[in-house]
């Protein structure tokens, strides 16, 4: 993958919405809104429930899109944010603008994501890695003629680097390029900065007192939320079930295992590009401002698009719809 020709096509000075909708409240809104939905979806009507078994026993649940005639230009893998999932509408409209360019295009739902609280007892967390590699080794290994392409949004987009730089010491072949999309570089400054933005703060915890109900009804005689659910941000969740169902001494300890630093990225082996904006209210951006550019990894920092959201004009059409294929499409089927 040439970097050069990449960052031609990613150049963030093609991003430029309508004044209308750049504020980044909008901006992020607008990434999960369901208007956006397409009223055909290509994706969906060719999709195949897949459950994937990794070490330890751990099921993970994904939706396999094959090219119906064909065989793809490519292999999509999606990996969607915390307390997302494969039917996010950021995964949803990215999937369908890559399976309609000619992508096969596999959505893997995190363990307790999504309606797969009852496939595994023990909890998520974000430092649950290995799973989510091997998941990623077995969905490549299913199309090895396929050049494989990665993209996480948010904590996928955290899970999607980190896979990145773990294929330095296992590599996976056919593996071309990682996107991370307004990706989470720093677990506690993005949880602080949540709680501090009321609506923001207001999304996730009902999202996540909804997955805690799941994960009781799966399992009622192991997991009772209800102290957690009387707590009032996410922090403080993230303390007392650290302190209750992890081997972390503190929450501290924990937020390490996947805070993303400069010299993480020192030994990529594989094509790695950032996509992130200014004014994301989530992701703080000089965490990624901060990071050494090298010839396997390179940024593209909007000015506007809020957390998750590049939403470009007022049919809430979003730039990494034709991004992501542009990306995705072989060297040599590419114009730049």
């Amino acid at each position: 993958m040439n970097m050069d020709a990449l960052m031609k096509l990613a150049d963030p000075c093609t991003f430029e919405p309508p004044f209308l909708i750049q504020s980044p409240t909008l901006q992020s809104m607008l990434a999960s809104a369901k208007i956006r939905l397409p009223r055909h979806s290509q994706l969906i009507e060719h999709m195949e429930e897949r459950i994937l078994t990794v070490t330890d026993r751990v099921r993970l649940q994904g939706f396999y899109s094959s090219q119906p005639d064909s065989a793809g230009k490519g292999l999509a893998i999606l990996f969607h944010g915390w307390e997302g999932s494969v039917n996010s509408t950021y995964i949803r409209c990215t999937g369908e603008a890559l399976f309609r360019a000619g992508f096969d295009v596999f959505r893997l739902n995190f363990r307790d994501h999504g309606e797969t609280h009852h496939l595994n007892h023990d909890p998520f967390r974000s430092d649950r890695l290995d799973e989510i590699f091997e998941a990623v080794q077995k969905i490549s290994k299913t199309k090895t003629e396929l050049s494989v392409f990665l993209a996480g949004f948010s904590l996928g987009g955290n899970f999607a680097l980190r896979i990145a730089r773990k294929c330095a010491e296992t590599p996976i072949p056919n593996l071309k390029l990682v996107v991370g999309i307004s990706p989470l570089m720093d677990p506690a400054k993005s949880t602080a900065v949540i709680d501090n933005i009321p609506w923001m703060r207001r999304y996730f915890l009902k999202k996540w007192f909804r997955s805690m109900g799941k994960k009781e009804t799966a399992f009622p005689e192991d997991f009772d939320f209800r102290e957690a659910k009387s707590l009032p941000t996410c922090m403080a969740i993230t303390e007392l079930l650290i302190k209750e169902q992890s081997p972390y001494a503190n929450v501290t300890d924990y937020f390490n295992t996947y805070t993303l630093r400069p010299n993480f990225f020192d030994k990529l082996t594989v094509p790695t590009l950032i996509i992130a904006s200014k004014d994301d209210p989530a992701i703080p951006v000089e965490d990624i401002l901060a990071l050494d550019e090298n010839s396997f990894l390179q940024r593209a920092i909007t000015t506007h698009g809020g957390h998750c959201g590049f939403i470009e004009n007022i049919r809430l059409g979003s730039w990494l719809n034709h991004l992501l294929p542009s990306l995705f499409t072989p060297t040599d089927e590419k114009q730049v």
